[in-house]
């Protein structure tokens, strides 16, 4: 029975050392995950698979920190941090989302778990590590919203300047670390509902910051807040982002 080759699998993922043992194994049980697919076995067969790929990730993720430490200048990790011996990530065959996904995996092991369990209790859904590190993702951004702390709106102003955290919700947005990779983000919603209009002045004005893609929203935060819209100028960034649309 090919779920009995997990139990040979976890016993050389605890001695593996170097990454490519630890990508050959990765192979070797993606590869058995595919015919557990095919073959259509039970949801906790593939599931059993899927934990334990996760374990090769959480695996791969301990090799990284300890062979190429992040640091350096943002986004350059991939490239320009090398080992010892001048190899990069990029020598390595390693991707920037491998080795970002595999880090996640192996620091957060309690989030892992509680996504897995998640994942298996849905009749929908199988284990795999993409669909954990998803679940991740999300809920350590629930996280940080729960631990963000609301504004202190007391008083009243005669000048707002607001650079709001704007949700973006097209999936991909996620991959290339926007806005909600960072810090915490809001609905147009919750942005609405911030009690902005009780703390201005009756000669207020507003500056507020917005991108192209958000551009049509922003006017409803701007009646929300009880301003009306008068005029805007640009910010000309050297690079250029067009926006995204769906």
């Amino acid at each position: 029975m090919q779920l009995e080759k997990i139990s040979a699998f976890k016993a050389a993922l605890a001695i593996v050392e170097t990454i490519e043992e630890i990508k050959h194994l990765d192979t070797k049980a993606s590869a058995l995950a595919e015919i557990a697919r095919k073959e259509k076995m039970s949801k906790s067969a593939q599931d059993e698979v899927g934990s334990f790929r996760c374990d090769i990730e959480a695996k791969k993720g301990a090799w990284l920190d300890e062979y190429f430490p992040q640091g350096g200048n943002r986004g350059n990790q991939y490239e320009k941090v090398a080992r010892s011996d001048g190899s990069t990530l990029a020598d390595e065959g390693m991707s920037k989302d491998e080795s970002s996904n595999a880090r996640l995996v192996s620091k957060e092991a309690e989030l892992v778990a509680e996504a897995i369990e998640e994942i298996k209790q849905d009749d929908k859904k199988v284990v795999t590590p993409s669909a954990v590190v998803s679940l991740v993702r999300n809920k350590k951004r629930k996280i940080r919203v729960e631990e963000t702390e609301q504004p202190n709106l007391d008083g009243i102003y005669r000048v707002i300047y607001a650079d709001p955290p704007w949700q973006y919700n097209a999936d991909f947005m996620d991959k290339y670390g926007h806005a909600k990779s960072h810090y915490s983000t809001m609905s147009i919603e919750e942005l609405c509902a911030l009690p902005v209009a009780d703390v201005r002045a009756d000669d207020c004005v507003l500056f507020m910051w917005t991108t192209s893609p958000k551009l049509e929203q922003a006017f409803q935060v701007i009646k929300a807040w009880g301003f009306n819209y008068k005029t805007s100028f640009v910010w000309d960034k050297v690079k250029h982002n067009f926006g995204y649309y769906n």
